[in-house]
């Protein structure tokens, strides 16, 4: 990519005066001696135009051309809006663009960028396209979660994750709405629409959407479980989970007495969680009718090709299909 400059001179150069290729002189004269303006030639620099009665040019690369310095006030790179595709969703999460400037100016192919604040993890994911090392750092082990499905996504390899919580202790020390947010993803839930006002349920579960409350508590009682019974009568939800550390005999009196009224609390403790308990919230099997055993694989040579797809498709036959008449034998 080039533009295209004028090869006047700016001021009056009689010595510059001369024709070129056929071309005459501009009044001041030419930018350029003739032997600058051969060497130009010879790198194929200058623009000829159709006529003798135009002047050349010369051709200005874009890679040649400084610019202007970068300021420390940018404004031509917009903030993530609520329709653009790199949104997760996450309150501070900057622009890639953003970022793509940042580790361009300050680092090279294979040195280590480090983001001790990464959150949704913009500047990892920008570092590993950009051929750099990371690490990234964060307080939030949904946020670390978030960091690793997005470098999945990425395609990167050999990312490794420390400092997440793998004990009941690591587990004790989190903050509330982490504890409830490690629960819920645990259970491969979805989170309540409100973090406060809940009404009672933290979440739900896969796919039938059962209720989860969260406790992050010992001895959890029968008030709990009777207060949630509620939250289920409410939801009008027959079947639920509560979570807790441990349990008193109370509350597993409690949940005996409502299973008569035909609602099904499930007590989960976070030992359960940590075991990967299998099928602690799969769905129950004959749910929608009966397990009826998958058909058989047709043979290859059985399946259509994709020429008769195609066909099929647009209306152009391929397919046998029998559209004579009842009764028709012909």
């Amino acid at each position: 990519r080039y533009a295209l400059d004028n090869m006047t001179s700016p001021s009056p150069r009689p010595n510059m005066v001369y024709v070129w290729k056929g071309h005459e002189p501009p009044r001041m004269g030419w930018r350029y001696s003739k032997e600058t303006m051969a060497k130009l030639d010879a790198e194929r620099r200058i623009w000829y135009p159709d006529s003798k009665e135009k002047r050349p040019r010369l051709k200005r690369y874009l890679d040649e051309m400084p610019g202007p310095v970068v300021g420390d006030i940018w404004t031509d790179i917009p903030p993530i809006n609520s329709r653009a595709r790199e949104r997760l969703g996450y309150p501070t999460q900057k622009p890639e663009a953003l970022l793509e400037r940042i580790i361009a100016a300050s680092s090279n192919k294979g040195d280590v960028v480090l983001d001790p604040f990464c959150g949704c993890g913009t500047t990892v994911a920008v570092a590993e396209r950009m051929q750099r090392e990371w690490v990234g750092i964060d307080i939030s082990p949904t946020a670390v979660r978030l960091i690793k499905h997005r470098m999945d996504k990425a395609g990167a390899d050999n990312v490794t994750i420390e400092g997440l919580p793998e004990t009941e202790d690591d587990l004790r020390r989190l903050k509330p709405f982490e504890f409830q947010n490690w629960v819920i993803q645990r259970m491969n839930g979805t989170h309540a629409p409100r973090k406060v006002h809940d009404m009672g349920i933290d979440g739900y579960s896969f796919m039938l959407h059962e209720p989860i409350q969260v406790k992050q508590s010992d001895s959890v009682g029968r008030n709990v479980v009777d207060n949630f019974e509620t939250a289920m009568e409410r939801a009008d939800r027959k079947k639920g989970y509560i979570v807790a550390f441990s349990y008193t005999k109370g509350a597993r009196e409690e949940v005996a007495r409502v299973k008569s009224k035909g609602i099904d609390v499930r007590l989960l403790t976070v030992a359960d969680l940590l075991a990967n308990k299998a099928d602690l919230v799969a769905p129950e099997s004959g749910l929608w009718g009966e397990d009826l055993p998958l058909p058989p694989a047709r043979e290859p040579d059985a399946r259509p090709s994709v020429e008769e797809l195609v066909a099929s498709d647009s209306g152009a036959g391929g397919l046998a299909r029998d559209e004579s008449p009842a009764g028709d034998d012909t």
